[in-house]
């Protein structure tokens, strides 16, 4: 889970954004990668202020003129079952089922959080891949069919979360690749390819001329993406070898 481009002070360390409940740290392995880097680079600011109204529809619309009637319908059952005190009709689909898959998988704040919070207590700097809007505004370009396609997926999947966060969540810990491509996999959501190439492939292509400027860079640069991006089609690593990079996985 944590490469060195060969040759360059280059590495790329494959994350979790949410640490399983019983985690109160970081692994030894990923806080030797951040102490071992110059500059830090993450996917994007994730931080509640940078993406909280983007979340929610700015145009004046609401979620009930996005979707069919029935699909309201549905998922404002699995709201209140959630138990969510927040407006539904404010949010729009995918920020919906965002907000529901994270009641739904318990736990503290993942890698990335933590680096920030680290690097914010040292007067640390931190550069991203990509902003917050770059991703959301794939997402809210998706047409209606698709979004009611994911919502029906997530709600007909949604006693399973818990257990493939738990999966995903091991296999990051055993630091097995595979098992992280499989655990993915297994999830209903990954097989809706819109959703799929949106937030993996799509964002892994637009993100290699950023990482490959670091190639050449004097100072120490860890680039710290989800475990998922470094896995599947058109992934980081093997994107950077098509760019003709070798790559050695760390200990």
């Amino acid at each position: 889970m944590h490469y060195q481009v060969t040759s360059t002070n280059l590495r790329i360390l494959g994350s979790i954004h949410k640490l399983p409940p019983e985690m109160n740290d970081l692994p030894t392995w990923v806080w030797e990668a951040f102490e071992w880097s110059e500059n830090l680079i993450l996917e994007a600011d994730s931080t509640a202020g940078a993406r909280s109204t983007l979340l929610r529809y700015s145009d004046g619309t609401s979620l009930s003129e996005h979707l069919s009637p029935r699909c309201i319908k549905d998922l404002g059952a699995a709201w209140a079952m959630l138990n969510i005190q927040a407006p539904l009709n404010v949010f729009k689909p995918w920020s919906a089922l965002f907000v529901m898959g994270n009641l739904l998988t318990l736990g503290g704040p993942g890698v990335e959080s933590r680096f920030t919070e680290r690097c914010v207590s040292v007067g640390r700097s931190i550069s991203y891949l990509e902003t917050p809007e770059s991703l959301f505004r794939t997402l809210d370009s998706f047409s209606v069919e698709i979004q009611e396609q994911a919502v029906k997926t997530f709600l007909d999947n949604i006693y399973r979360v818990p257990q493939q966060f738990g999966a995903l969540c091991n296999a990051w810990l055993s630091r097995d690749l595979a098992a992280i491509e499989a655990a993915m996999a297994a999830n209903p959501m990954h097989a809706l390819s819109a959703f799929r190439n949106a937030i993996f492939s799509e964002r892994n292509r637009a993100w290699m001329p950023a990482i490959l400027s670091f190639i050449t860079s004097q100072r120490r640069t860890l680039i710290c993406v989800g475990a998922g991006h470094l896995c599947g089609s058109d992934n980081v690593l093997s994107l950077l070898r098509i760019a003709g990079h070798r790559l050695a996985q760390l200990p």
